[in-house]
């Protein structure tokens, strides 16, 4: 049995290893009309991209939705529109929340590379590595931690070659990490240790729709990150879908109503 000082797990014998997650109990509250989970945190790190202030009542509670965002395209994203409209209906339903803004295009994600696989290895075997791997698995706790610190999470996620934008792969390639987003039961399989959290998805893509032919694209986009969400303990995902941005005549309509299932979705978050 190994148990290395800082980590927050220990490794047994036969592959089988316990977590000690650093999650605080979650407690429930109301707030505009619904029940929302919400856990303390230690830290803040930026609201919209900007520092973030203790609202007034420094001390108290404050509901973190992470805002996770997968496009590079800027303010002629229409995933990002559609998102925009959710966190401005959950602020005005929370409106001491907190939203941290991460723009993964404008965001240098550590590499996921030799040196990072090795770190993740010394990190579960309790092993000292060398300084790079030290290095790397310190990146790869920030970057986790900011994560976790979040109490819900918001997407906006484009659909690339019919899955996922790659940064957005990289970075659940980064805070995907057992004993600290997840542990593997050897009966029971994958079990997340990120429960009590809750996500809206808003998901675009330029051809594919629902119920078209294959030709016209398949669905590894939702079906992808839907599972990824669920296995680290994230439940509910409520899905807003703006499909298909070209060839439609009805772009500006669907837009419209994409924005209003998105406000729709802040409320029960």
């Amino acid at each position: 049995m190994a148990l290395s000082a800082g980590k927050k797990w220990l490794w047994l014998p036969r592959n089988r290893w316990v977590s000690l997650p650093d999650v605080p109990s979650l407690r429930r509250h109301r707030e505009c009309n619904h029940d929302t989970f919400v856990s303390p945190r230690r830290s803040l790190r930026s609201v919209r991209g900007g520092p973030v202030r203790q609202p007034a009542g420094a001390g108290r509670e404050v509901t973190r939705l992470l805002h996770v965002k997968a496009t590079p395209t800027g303010p002629r994203s229409r995933s990002a529109a559609v998102a925009e409209a959710f966190v401005d209906a959950f602020l005005e339903c929370h409106p001491q929340a907190a939203v941290d803004v991460l723009d993964l295009s404008a965001t240098t994600l550590p590499p996921v590379g030799a040196v990072a696989v090795a770190a993740k290895k010394n990190a579960i075997s309790g092993a000292t590595g060398s300084a790079d791997e030290a290095m790397s698995w310190q990146q790869t706790r920030e970057l986790v931690r900011r994560f976790t610190d979040a109490d819900h999470y918001l997407f906006s996620v484009p659909m690339w070659n019919f899955g996922i934008p790659y940064l957005l792969k990289h970075f659940i390639d980064i805070v995907t990490q057992p004993g600290l987003t997840f542990r593997l039961d050897p009966r029971h399989g994958y079990q997340g240790l990120l429960t009590g959290r809750r996500a809206c998805v808003v998901y675009t893509s330029g051809v594919y729709t629902p119920g078209c032919p294959p030709e016209f694209g398949v669905d590894f986009q939702s079906t992808y990150l839907n599972y990824w969400l669920r296995t680290i303990g994230v439940d509910p995902v409520i899905e807003v879908a703006l499909r298909p941005t070209d060839f439609t005549r009805s772009l500006a309509a669907d837009l419209d109503r994409a924005r209003e299932d998105a406000r729709k979705a802040a409320h029960t978050i």
